[in-house]
């Protein structure tokens, strides 16, 4: 069958199955969107989790229209997030499954070893997910960060990498993960040489919630 540029298609399935989204945390497998009928999903996704059955998978191969390939590296799928919806049968390919697979942690913080996940739609902005970001490392951080820090305070994150960019098509992402020992010392060194300044003293820019150019995508 003869795919779109935005698709990718499951070479390990035996009826057509689809992928337009997918994000990597490295080598891990965090996230997938996937098109096909209902009865090639409940197939593949059994062969996901019975990976040790001879039938099973313990990977997959993503191939593009272009003939582009990515391997992806299953893990643990039991332990993934399963949302599906269907489109109406009155479409011109019938109806067709929509499942969305994923970490549970897009989802819900880890307050106590403070890691987080922000992802969103390509479209959005480098402004608008550093924004989204802060708000994260504000709410994961031990420590009181004031408004005014957020600049330096992600830019301390990034040199350190306890802010990574993701890996992904159809969707785009990083991953933060504060040690809270090392994070608090980091802050409290940049109080003490006055990186951190406790009073705000820069003049308010049109342009303040911008992110610095590469630091991010």
């Amino acid at each position: 069958m003869e795919i779109c540029d935005s698709l990718f298609s499951v070479v390990e399935s035996t009826t057509p199955l689809f992928v337009d989204a997918y994000l990597m945390d490295g080598d891990r497998w965090i996230f997938g969107s996937f098109w096909g009928s209902e009865t090639t999903m409940q197939e593949f996704f059994a062969r996901l989790t019975l990976a040790n059955h001879e039938q099973g998978l313990r990977s997959f191969t993503l191939q593009s229209a272009s003939g582009d390939i990515q391997r992806i590296y299953a893990g643990r799928v039991g332990d993934l997030t399963k949302v599906t919806g269907k489109t109406p049968p009155t479409t011109v390919l019938g109806s067709f499954c929509n499942v969305w697979i994923f970490d549970p942690a897009l989802q819900q913080p880890d307050r106590t070893n403070g890691e987080s996940y922000i992802i969103g739609r390509p479209d959005e902005t480098r402004a608008q997910m550093w924004l989204r970001a802060w708000s994260s490392v504000q709410s994961l951080s031990q420590v009181p960060l004031l408004e005014h820090w957020r600049n330096e305070v992600m830019e301390l994150l990034t040199v350190n990498e306890w802010l990574k960019p993701l890996v992904g098509v159809g969707v785009q992402g990083f991953r933060i993960a504060l040690p809270a020992e090392d994070f608090e010392q980091a802050v409290s060194q940049g109080v003490k040489t006055g990186l951190l300044s406790l009073e705000d003293s820069a003049e308010p820019q049109a342009n303040q919630s911008s992110a610095p150019q590469g630091v991010l995508f």
